[in-house]
This record gives C-alpha cells, structure tokens and sequence, in this order.
C-alpha cells in the first residue's frame, strides 16, 4: 500500500511506543490510547484501536501486559510509601505559622494488607485518631512510636504476623 493510500491513524512503531511509555507512567489503556492518538476525536476509537492490535499483535500484547505490571508496581511503590514510610505535609496555624508534620496513610497500609494478606479483606477494620507535633527529631519519634501501636493494634484486631511485616519493610 502506497503512503499515500494508507489510513490517516495508522498505528506507526512512534505510536505504539508513545502508548507503551504513557502505559507504564499510569496503567490506563484509554488514556494512553488518547495521547497516542492526539488527532482522534473520541477516546474509545483510539482505545479500541489500540486494544484491537492487542488482538492481532502478540507481542504488542505483551509488551502491554508488561508496561501494566511496571505501572502496578509503581502504585504498589506509592501506597506503600504513604502508608509506612509516610510524607510530610506543611501546615499552617491560624497565626499563620508554618510547620511541617509527618503523615501516614492508614488506607494504603488497610489496602495492602488486603492485597497481600489472605482473609485480611474486612471491611469493618477502621482506625481514627490524630498526631500532632512539632517537626522535631522528639516528634518523629512519637509518631514512630504511634505506628508501631497502631500496627500492634491491627495486628492483635486481624493477623499475627502484621507487625513482622511492617517491621520488614521499615
């Protein structure tokens, strides 16, 4: 087929790898596929264009299954930061100082162990509570001290063994 008679959104090889690499930052075909695909005017014809080479192509498939994978462990990466290594978010008081706090996702800690942990799938499993301290070598102690107690408190409320994992990972 002459170039000139081939289909306006061709899938071209710079297609494919901008599909692959917009893949791997996030995991989402559709997105992808529409970023790939700048001139499509409907987000489902680029994604089913894309999931139709998928289809025909078998090593297109897997280089797409491959890029997902590295986009899950990328997530897995970030929910496990939030939850035990945690990240610091600034705060501003009604004077308008400003000081720094250390917080920990209990969400993404009850989201992996639920992805991990077999029976672990409660639904009913909440915690609350709030840390408030000033951004001192004392005050991240506290908070270390706080998540090791919390954690004990899951462990006891579920499975043994949480606490050996989160002290694992730190």
């Amino acid at each position: 087929m002459s170039p000139t008679l081939q289909p306006k959104n061709r899938i071209t090889d710079a297609r494919r790898r901008l599909f692959l690499q917009e893949l791997r930052a996030h995991g989402i075909i559709r997105e992808a596929a529409r970023v790939a695909s700048p001139g499509s005017k409907h987000a489902r014809g680029a994604e089913q264009s894309f999931r139709d080479l998928m289809a025909r192509d078998p090593e297109f498939a897997q280089a797409v299954e491959e890029a997902r994978r590295e986009a899950d462990a990328a997530l897995e990466r970030e929910i496990h930061r939030r939850g035990v290594s945690g990240f610091e978010e600034e705060r501003i008081d009604s004077r308008g100082r400003v000081s720094v706090v250390r917080r920990y996702s209990d969400a993404c800690i009850l989201a992996m162990a639920r992805a991990r942990l077999p029976g672990y799938a409660k639904s009913d499993v909440a915690i609350s509570g709030a840390l408030k301290h000033e951004h001192t070598e004392e005050g991240s102690r506290a908070i270390a001290e706080a998540v090791r107690k919390l954690a004990e408190q899951m462990a006891s409320d579920a499975l043994p063994n949480t606490i050996a994992m989160l002290e694992a990972d730190a």
